[in-house]
């Protein structure tokens, strides 16, 4: 009995031997899980901060950026607007309604243009550079006055039978060619779009012997004439964009020496053609060209002269860029009032040029 006593107080004092060492581990292990879930949970937090500001400062960015752009923005409207305003002024100073300019536009600019007026303002100068490049004016003049040792005017000195003289500080009178230009058809040259053009060009030769010239004898009155009146069209081909169909009266392809002012190839004219057909290795041009005289006249008319000219021209060949002309004329003649014969003849004539560049033509 006291044996089994012992035995069951041993096992007792085992028991809480093994209780006692126990229960320091299990304060422990529950310490280390309450510091891994509150690591856990800051870990969390961290990431969570970090995410926010992240999306904060996405956000703040997003915000100064479109900022920037409304500034721009805002700046670059009111300008055009500014532009625009200048535009229907300038406009409406050129087409009418000019006395109300300054009272319409003067403190009408709003710091934010709206829309409408933007839109109304890009119409507005839209249609003003339409019409502005629709008209053209285009021209020469030259003028000055001279005299001669012996007190009297300029004579410009020329040589006896020439025809033509040198130019520098021997052109004694007031010449000029002041061209107008209308742009009916297509003014912009759109490439997809058939485009016409009509050209006049007056002519104004005065003797310099005074501002209103009206002698008797018509001896130094001034001279006008209308040397060119013709339309021009282009673009009319899928196949030859670059073809000019041409009528009327005009400067035709001349061939100029500047120095001395002498044309060696003139066959300006009335009539009509085709410039700048594209035939793969260079370009034609075809046209008849006519004229008349009327202090010659003949039982069929006042005589006249008819050219069909035939050209050639920017052919690429050795030594430069080659050239050929091909024209053959015709006259019919008559018998005038006088009973004077003038007999009908025809003839032809060809030639070619080599240049480095293209001749000046007009």
């Amino acid at each position: 009995m006291a044996t089994l006593r012992m035995t069951s107080a041993s096992s007792q004092l085992a028991w809480v031997a093994l209780i006692t060492l126990l229960a320091p581990s299990s304060a422990s292990a529950q310490d280390a899980n309450a510091l891994e879930l509150q690591l856990q949970e800051l870990k969390q937090q961290y990431e969570q901060t970090t995410e926010d500001l992240r999306q904060r400062i996405a956000v703040l960015e997003q915000q100064l950026e479109q900022q920037k752009k409304l500034a721009a923005e805002t700046r670059d409207a009111t300008v055009s607007a500014a532009e625009a305003a200048a535009g229907q002024a300038v406009q409406r100073m050129l087409f009418g309604d000019s006395r109300n300019v300054g009272a319409q536009f003067q403190g009408q600019l709003p710091s934010r243009p709206t829309y409408d007026l933007l839109q109304e303002a890009e119409t507005a100068i839209t249609e003003l550079q339409q019409r502005a490049s629709v008209f053209e004016f285009h021209g020469y003049f030259r003028s000055g006055y001279g005299l001669n040792n012996r007190g009297g005017q300029q004579v410009a000195f020329q040589a006896p039978g020439a025809g033509a003289k040198y130019r520098l500080g021997n052109e004694a009178e007031t010449y000029g060619e002041f061209i107008l230009v209308n742009n009916w058809l297509n003014p912009e040259r759109s490439t997809d779009k058939t485009w016409f053009r009509t050209e006049a060009m007056f002519e104004a030769n005065t003797t310099n012997s005074a501002s209103y010239a009206n002698f008797n004898g018509l001896v130094g009155n001034d001279q006008f004439r209308l040397r060119e009146a013709f339309v021009r069209g282009g673009n009319l081909f899928e196949r030859q964009p670059d073809a000019k169909f041409w009528a009327g009266e005009r400067y035709y392809r001349r061939q100029h020496i500047e120095i001395n002012d002498f044309y060696p190839l003139d066959m300006s004219g009335y009539g009509g053609g085709v410039e700048d057909v594209n035939l793969g290795f260079g370009k034609m041009a075809v046209g008849y060209l006519a004229g008349a005289r009327p202090d010659v006249a003949t039982q069929n008319g006042n005589y006249i002269k008819s050219n069909i000219d035939v050209r050639l021209y920017d052919l690429k060949g050795p030594a430069g860029v080659w050239a050929g002309w091909f024209n053959f004329a015709n006259s019919r003649g008559g018998t005038t009032s006088t009973g004077t014969v003038i007999p009908s003849s025809d003839g032809y004539c060809a030639c070619r040029n080599t240049s480095r560049g293209a001749p000046p033509t007009r």
